[in-house]
This record gives structure tokens, C-alpha cells and sequence, in this order.
């Protein structure tokens, strides 16, 4: 092949490229090419649509009496929860507020109705109603208490900070963000129930201010992020005496 064909070759081809560059995005009555088109047209029935295959020709069939969907076990199982993180057995009677935060003991209920606290709705189950659980149901071992720690800078220092001051210090505040994250510190918090900021961690904060991390946090980590910010409260508001005995403890185990 001279060079005269090359050249005519090359810009044949070169105008080919420009020819079907230029047509990319152009309206056109033509179908659409579908190297797959299974993509497109699959195999499966969604909402509404019929099905043959059932006598009443519904595609959308109700479930099985008597079944539960996946992950909506929670409180409405029976029996213990056996944490496998932790190696740690929740009793029956604690299941309720393991999942939900709060408790429907009737005694309890009325004793902080006495006191004016007001009557919190599981979203659970519309049909319980309790009060905040004063304080978690999952023990606070040295193991939880490390997974708190870890979860907690993950999901909840960017915001707070590390050592729970919030407030100027914050990450997100470097970044712009509008609203001041409050400081675990402040009395309000520290009276706050662990219930309560289970509660906020599973539903969020002021309409959106602080979204749900219920997706995002599984059940025990919750607790366990729990546990670890008392942890953080205990470290910065410790009184003088308790930290004096304590180092003398300490000192005198060294010994």
C-alpha cells in the first residue's frame, strides 16, 4: 500500500470518528441499540403488576401468617438476647429495652409520671408506650466500653470531638456547619437518661439537626457508644476527692 492510500485511508477514518462524535446526544425517532437487554427488561414483578402464575393473578402477595419481616424481630421476640460481640446474655425481662430504649414496667411508669416525665412512644411498636430507661441494659465491661470508643470516634467525634466538648471545636464546625453541636458535658446532658440518648442516637436531634445513625449503628453499639461517653462525662467531671482516692488506690496496688 503507497503513501497516497494511507493518507485516504486515514482520513476516512478520522471522519468516521467525527461523524459519529458529532451525532452523540442528537434527538432521533430510531430505537435505541441494546447490546443487553436484559437490563431493560427483566425477568421479575413489581409492585402492582399481575402474575399469572397465582389464581388470582396479584403478583404482590402477603406474607405468610404467622411470619416476621427480617430485622423487625426486636422487642416483639421472646426469650433473652445473646450478644455475640460481647459474649453477653440480656435477661427476658430487659429485651424490650435492649432494642427500643425504654421501659413499660408498669411501676416505674407510674412513679416518673408522679415526677412529670412524660410518656415516650416506641416507634417499634405504636401500640407500647414507656419511659426512657434510666440506665442501659447492656453492662458496661471493659470489652463494650472499648467498642464504644472506637464507634464513637467513627460516628460521633467528628461532631463532638474526642473528648465530647463539641461547641467551636468541632470538625464539622471548621467545615461550616450552621448549628453548634452541644458539649456532653453540659448539666443538661449529663441528667439526661441512657435511654433518652439512645433514643437520639436511633431517631436524631431537633428535625434533622443531628439525623438517625440507626442505620448505621447496630443495637449493642449503641449501648456501647452509651457507655463510653459516661466514660468521657466521668473523666472531665470527677471531683477532687474521688480523683485523690483513686490515684491512692492505685498507688497503693503498685506497692
Amino acid at each position: 500500500m503507497n503513501m497516497k492510500k494511507i493518507k485516504i485511508l486515514g482520513f476516512a477514518c478520522a471522519a468516521l470518528v467525527l461523524t459519529i462524535g458529532c451525532s452523540r446526544g442528537r434527538p432521533s425517532e430510531r430505537p435505541p441499540i441494546h447490546p443487553n437487554p436484559n437490563m431493560d427488561n427483566q425477568e421479575k414483578v413489581v409492585a402492582q403488576d399481575q402474575d399469572e402464575f397465582f389464581a388470582n393473578n396479584m403478583g404482590m402477595r402477603k406474607p405468610v401468617e404467622g411470619t416476621m419481616p427480617l430485622g423487625h424481630l426486636k422487642e416483639n421476640g421472646r426469650g433473652p438476647v445473646y450478644v455475640d460481640r460481647f459474649d453477653i446474655e440480656i435477661p427476658v425481662e430487659d429485651r424490650e429495652e435492649f432494642f427500643t430504649g425504654l421501659t413499660t414496667e408498669k411501676e416505674f411508669v407510674m412513679r416518673s409520671k408522679r415526677q412529670g416525665i412524660a410518656k415516650i412512644q416506641s416507634t417499634y411498636s405504636k401500640e407500647k408506650e414507656g419511659v426512657y430507661v434510666r440506665k442501659s441494659p447492656l453492662p458496661f465491661t471493659e470489652e463494650v466500653l472499648e467498642r464504644g470508643r472506637e464507634r464513637y470516634n467513627i460516628y460521633c467525634a467528628v461532631c463532638h470531638g474526642e473528648t465530647g466538648v463539641g461547641g467551636e471545636t468541632a470538625e464539622v464546625m471548621k467545615r461550616g456547619y450552621a448549628v453548634k453541636p452541644p458539649n456532653f458535658h453540659d448539666e443538661r446532658i449529663l441528667n439526661m437518661s441512657d435511654g433518652e440518648i439512645y433514643h437520639s442516637i436511633v431517631y436524631g436531634v431537633n428535625n434533622g439537626t443531628m439525623p438517625s445513625y440507626a442505620y448505621q449503628i447496630s443495637v449493642e453499639d449503641r449501648w456501647a457508644i452509651i457507655g463510653y461517653l459516661r466514660a468521657l462525662q466521668l473523666s472531665q467531671n470527677t471531683d477532687e476527692e474521688l480523683y485523690q482516692k483513686s490515684v491512692k488506690k492505685e498507688d497503693s496496688g503498685k506497692n
